[in-house]
């Protein structure tokens, strides 16, 4: 349940690996936090009733940094192939913030946010559980950041990306990997709070 460095350079989490000898021979075992992240659960979840099944993913990201960002949020943005209710009639967008519309754009209300400091040992953790109904197939990609607030604005500080796909009413959880350079879509949001 480690971080390692894959052959051509990428930084990727994988429950399997524990050590440098769960590896090839050209990736390198870095640990159980890089930069300052860890994950603390990444698995398969399902519910299901009398009229659905649905299949999804429990993530619980913890960071924690030395003295670094006294204060910040979490900002997610999605990518989806179906939506929530397959009965909707919402158009797709190729991208957009998961967010309630008074928080926006981040993910945790104040509120909501103090309860997520200093808990479980982190001193900032991010928590969610999406699923979806199974009978479509569809994928349900996640861009996480943690956004750091200073006096000068807003800072993209870590990102990771994680999902999942459902095909046939078989779900497969997507690799975590962490992202060096965010997309251009999480730095416009970002750069929209910072008023550019």
């Amino acid at each position: 349940m480690d971080w390692y460095e894959t052959s051509s350079g990428n930084i990727m989490w994988k429950e399997s690996v524990k050590s440098q000898s769960d590896l090839s021979d050209d990736e390198k075992y870095i640990g159980e936090r890089y930069q300052g992240l860890i994950i603390k659960r990444y698995e398969l979840t399902s519910k299901e009733n009398d009229v659905i099944k649905a299949l999804g993913v429990e993530i619980v990201v913890g960071l924690d940094y030395g003295n670094d960002y006294t204060k910040g949020n979490w900002l997610q943005n999605l990518s989806v192939s179906f939506p929530e209710n397959e009965l909707s009639d919402d158009i797709i967008l190729p991208q957009y913030v998961d967010a309630k519309e008074k928080d926006y754009p981040f993910y945790f209300s104040c509120e909501e946010l103090e309860s997520q400091r200093n808990h479980m040992g982190e001193k900032w953790i991010f928590e969610d559980g999406p699923y979806r109904n199974c009978k479509s197939n569809q994928e349900w990609s996640a861009e996480l950041s943690f956004v750091e607030q200073t006096k000068k604005g807003y800072n993209i500080q870590r990102t990771i990306s994680y999902g999942f796909t459902i095909d046939n009413e078989q779900i497969r959880l997507k690799a975590i990997q962490y992202i060096t350079n965010p997309s251009a879509f999480q730095k416009m949001v970002v750069n929209q709070l910072n008023g550019k």
